[in-house]
């Protein structure tokens, strides 16, 4: 529990939140976090400069983002009803998604879905397939019980949601935080919207269908937990974790292409996978493959 309270952005807090972004302008400070590995008891600091500590409000727009959906920006008060903190988490859905392909922060990431994979987000206003995380911005990083705040509304999301996209700014605090709670940093998709230097990767957490087991293993294994499900027959021990990815897309009826896409391999990788799935369940073509599937599944 903390002493600081959301509220979403509103008529009679605006220029509240117009203060507090000025504030943040005008008054940029060099943040030095000393923290304490609690693993290893090893002390170390992460330093944060004045330039990057206005990264994360550097694209925040209050009367766009107000327009495009007012639940969208909140604001954090502390005890003394001062604003010490703004969010800016954009739900996922048809009316959105055109804005997250063509702003800053999101439009790298979600321009580099294949088509089907946005088809899958442009779900009806009334639903959300995920959130972006524009940004989870604090007054005082050096302060804990604020920065454990803003920790927390991160959490909340990730527990609330099966899909959750974020694009904070390439810091070694930012990203050790990320990764800590089983966020996949991507690969092959950077944007350069901080400076025009620096290629930020994106943090991405995929709950959805069978990805829900990965992520609970992924967890319990960085708690020192056994992870049950690899001691167990899911019927197709004989197939590596990446032909079985292969095939649990075949059998929700993917293509070649669109396998490549989601998995971020060649077709021709597609194919070898699937040639070495064929010889090792003694199938001779995809119906037979999806058949033996989901007789060893049942």
């Amino acid at each position: 529990m903390t002493p600081y309270l959301m509220e979403t952005l509103n008529p009679s807090n605006w220029a509240e939140a117009e203060q507090y972004l000025d504030n943040r302008h005008i008054n940029p400070k060099e943040i030095c976090l000393p923290l304490q590995n609690p693993d290893t008891g090893e002390r170390f600091e992460y330093m944060i400069s004045k330039e990057e500590s206005l990264y994360s409000i550097k694209h925040i727009h209050l009367q766009e983002l107000y327009e495009l959906d007012p639940s969208i920006v909140k604001l954090m008060r502390d005890q003394q009803g001062a604003i010490c903190g703004l969010t800016a988490i954009i739900p996922i859905h048809a009316g959105t998604l055109d804005y997250l392909l063509t702003h800053p922060l999101s439009s790298t990431y979600f321009q580099s879905l294949p088509d089907h994979r946005l088809k899958e987000l442009r779900v009806p206003n009334e639903h959300i397939a995920g959130y972006f995380v524009k940004t989870i911005d604090v007054s005082d990083f050096e302060d804990v019980a604020i920065r454990t705040t803003a920790g927390l509304t991160f959490i909340s999301l990730l527990i609330s949601s099966d899909y959750v996209v974020a694009a904070p700014p390439d810091l070694p605090f930012l990203k050790d935080f990320h990764l800590s709670l089983g966020c996949e940093q991507t690969k092959s998709v950077a944007h350069y919207d901080y400076d025009i230097n620096t290629p930020t990767p994106y943090y991405v957490l995929d709950k959805r269908g069978s990805r829900l087991q990965d992520y609970l293993n992924k967890m319990m294994a960085s708690f020192g937990f056994v992870d049950q499900s690899k001691q167990q027959d899911d019927g197709m021990p004989m197939l590596s974790e990446r032909e079985k990815e292969v095939v649990g897309l075949l059998v929700k009826g993917y293509t070649n292409q669109e396998i490549s896409a989601d998995l971020f391999i060649t077709e021709v990788t597609v194919k070898k996978h699937l040639t070495a799935v064929f010889r090792k369940l003694n199938v001779r073509n995809r119906t037979q493959l999806v058949n033996s599937y989901l007789k060893k599944t049942k």
